[in-house]
Order: C-alpha cells, then structure tokens, then sequence
C-alpha cells in the first residue's frame, strides 16, 4: 500500500494539500512539498490530500478517475525500513552488537535517531509531518485501557507493553551505554522509542521488492505521503491498490499504486490494509491502526476453547490432535457461515463436538479416521450429541461475557453519551504536544468502549443463533 516511483511530481497538485483542514503553509510545508519534488514523488493531478469527515488525512479525488489509474508512485529510496538502518553512513555499525535485535526495534531505533539527532535528516521534511500522537492502546492511559475491560485487546495491549519495555532495556539502554556519543539517553528515550514503534505500526507496509538478482524480498517501509491512504473493510468500496512494478530492480524499484475501478470526484481513494478477509478484525484496526470500523463484516472474537477433561481420554487426544482443533486454545467466533449448513463458528462448534462425544458414541461409530473426517466437514453424530455440544458452545459464550464488567446494553448507554459529550474526537492532538490532551482522552475512552461493544455485540448474536440452533434439537 505504499508507493515508490521515478514520474515528475505534480507540484501544482500539492499545493492544494490540506493537513489538519488547512491548507498547506509555512516552512515545515513547504520543506516537504520540496523534499517531494526532488525525490520524484508522483502524485496524480487530479489527487489531493485533504481531510475527510469520516477518515481524516486521506487522497482524494479532485476529477473522475478510470480504471487502472496511476495515482502515486514513490520510490523506494524514499522509504525508510531496516536496509537503511543497516547501512548508514553513520549508525549501520552499531547493529552488529545486537543480533538478537529484531527489525522492527532497529528501524523504531532508527527512526528516532533520524528524527531527533543534531544534524539534518534526508527525511526530516517528512518526519516533521509526522503526527505526535496515535490513537493506539499502547499510548492509552490506564484509565482508558480499564474500559477495554476483559477483551483481548486489553490482553494484547499489555503484553506490547512488556514486551516493548524489554527491548528498550535490551535495545536501547545497550546503545546508550556502548555507543553514547551517538545515541545519548536526552535522544533515544523511552517515549521516543514508543512513538517510533507506533508510528511503524499504524503507518508502515510489507512491501515486496527486488534485489538486484532479482530475488524477491518482503520489506517493513515507512513511504512518505502512501501512508495518508485511508482504508475500508468492505471490499466493495476499496478503489485502489499497489505493487511492486517488475523492473526495475534493486534501488531504481518502483512501487505504483492505482485504481482498481473507477473513481468519481470527491471520493477517498481507498486500499486494502489486511490482504486475507478473516485477518481483517475489529482488534486488529484499533490495535495497528488506531480505529474502530463501523462496518466490518469480516470481525470476529476470538474465544477461549473449553479445557479438557482431567484425565483425558487418549481416544479424545488422538481425536483432538488429528483434527489440530486445540493448539491455539482460542477459535475465532462469528456469524459468517463457515459451512455448507450456513452454520457458523465451525471451529468452536467442532470442539465442542468432540469434547461432549461419550466413549461409548466413540465406539459405536468404530472408524477413528471416519469419525474424524465427518466431525470436520460438520457432520452431526445424532440429535442428542448435537444438544450437548450446542449447550457446552453457549456455556463456553456465556463464560465469555461474564468476564466482562458490564452488559452490552449498559455499553451503548455508555458510548451515547460519550459521543454526546466528546466534542474533541475528530482528531488526534495537536502536532508536536508534549502530553495527552483532554481530547485525546475522551477518543481514546470512547474507542475503547466501541471497540467492547463490538466484542460483545457478536458474542450475543452468535448466543442468539445457537438458542434459536438449540431450540430446533428440542
């Protein structure tokens, strides 16, 4: 979704850029449309950056566009991933004494070396237009985080912070003590290394690109002014879409986004962030994207799978570790049909399929594999084991919900009155703020208890389709 490319840059184009709903003036502006201009950024004329009432920053188009439009290219020296890291001129030695480092920390690392050291970046036009804060739980405050409440995300939230705290202490502490002169504590802190992380997360693409053997390799870039597209979660009304052009290759490599049908004037050009449908879940856009869709028809929840009984049967492992049903202990949960039944939440209905069949059912049914291969195409065994599996599916559902601190019905009183009293919620802070703003808060509050309704509006409608599954067993 980012986009490299050797075109002449549209200056006129640009000039129409608008940021934070005003137009484009002042040093720090004009430094970036020039910076543009001399790494042959191409942007479509008829393509502008504005701000949208429903997505924020985002390319617009200014006058009807046709199918297989080239709107942005940008090439790949223009980005910023780990191979850049590795060979500057003036901090690619310092990565050999941390092998163990991932790429992710190093190019986090180099971000905020690049962004904040004394002398001049080549991208600091671009770093300077970079927003302070990000709707990310990893910058929630605890109060915030607390309305998650018993969700995964919360779940996920924290282990980030762990883990993100570890690699500053084993990143970024080592490169102060051996390497100070360069990476002094003032520069590399704990809240820079934070934003750069967040920053990578909510902004950064998986790009393909060729070596000069013209052996493909998969890249995390940062690619100035791509990362103003916006996304949607249904397929119908994402426009645009980008790829690696196949030569040339190495440095010269261009990445061209275009148009995938037509475009009328004034519409969002829109791509696809998650590639594979059942990844595109609520979590995941709050998590590395800072929002909660509004529709999402690919959302789900992942559940955790009912334990095992204690001892377990081996007839019940063999089962279990034939159909791979329990290596994950969670199986995700939707209404999106997942047979040819229309039933959904196959993998959790096939667990507790499994887990509710007798010893004696087991016997009966003689063929370990038959049995096996049935259970998985969804094959119920009688009427009777299909009532014990659907009440230990609802068991499991309502377990779930009563984790939680309140009910779906109190959550939407909550976000009604949230969202009559966050006036501040448009958009995050103000560039360059030091701290959280009240603004800030009452979103991140607000997206937090967005993002529990969703979580619980698909647990009690999956519970609602099974009741009405059970009621038919009777």
């Amino acid at each position: 979704f980012f986009f490299y490319g050797s075109s002449a840059f549209m200056l006129g184009a640009l000039l129409t850029v608008c940021l934070a709903g005003e137009v484009l003036a002042g040093s720090r502006e004009d430094r970036f449309l020039e910076y543009m201009r001399q790494d042959n950024i191409f942007l479509h004329p008829s393509v502008e950056l504005a701000v949208g009432e429903q997505r924020g920053r985002g390319l617009f188009a200014t006058a009807n566009l046709p199918d297989n439009t080239t709107v942005l290219t940008i090439p790949i020296t223009s980005m910023i991933n780990v191979e850049h890291a590795l060979t500057s001129s003036e901090v690619g030695h310092v990565w050999d004494a941390f092998p163990d480092a991932s790429d992710l920390d190093v190019t986090a690392a180099f971000i905020v070396y690049e962004h904040f050291k004394n002398e001049r970046s080549r991208w600091q036009p671009y770093l300077d237009m970079l927003p302070r804060h990000m709707d990310l739980p990893l910058f929630f405050s605890n109060e915030s985080l607390s309305e998650l409440q018993s969700t995964l995300a919360r779940i996920e939230t924290a282990e980030r912070l762990v883990t993100l705290e570890q690699s500053y202490l084993d990143l970024c502490v080592g490169l102060q003590k051996r390497f100070p002169s360069l990476f002094p504590a003032s520069l590399l802190t704990m809240e820079r290394y934070r934003w750069a992380h967040g920053i990578l997360r909510s902004r950064s693409f998986t790009v393909p690109v060729q070596d000069d053997e013209g052996t493909w390799h998969q890249t995390m870039c940062l690619v100035p002014v791509a990362d103003l597209v916006n996304t949607d979660t249904r397929d119908s009304l994402v426009n645009t879409a980008c790829q690696t052009d196949p030569s040339p290759r190495g440095l010269r490599s261009i990445f061209r986004c275009s148009t995938t049908q037509a475009v009328a004037a004034g519409d969002e050009l829109t791509s696809s962030y998650v590639k594979d449908p059942p990844r595109r879940t609520t979590r995941l856009f709050l998590q590395n994207y800072g929002f909660v869709p509004e529709h999402n028809p690919h959302d789900n929840v992942n559940v955790r799978l009912p334990p095992r009984p204690v001892p377990t049967p081996k007839w019940l492992s063999g089962l279990l570790e034939t159909l791979r049903l329990d290596r994950r202990r969670v199986a995700p949960v939707s209404l999106q049909a997942q047979s040819d039944q229309g039933m959904p939440c196959m993998a959790l209905l096939t667990y507790c399929r499994v887990l509710t069949l007798t010893p004696n059912e087991m016997g009966q049914k003689g063929d370990f594999t038959a049995m096996a291969t049935a259970i998985s195409e969804g094959v119920k065994y009688s009427d009777a084991h299909e009532r014990r599996a659907v009440q230990l599916l609802l068991d499991t559902l309502r377990s779930e919900l009563s984790k939680f601190e309140t009910t779906l019905v109190e959550d939407k009183h909550l976000l009604a009155d949230l969202e009559a009293g966050d006036h501040g919620y448009g958009s995050p802070g103000a560039e360059g703020a030091e701290s959280t703003s009240l603004a800030d808060e009452a979103r991140h509050r607000r997206l937090a208890v967005q993002y529990r309704v969703s979580e619980k509006q698909i647990l009690n409608d999956v519970m609602d389709f099974f009741t009405g599954y059970m009621e038919k067993l009777l």
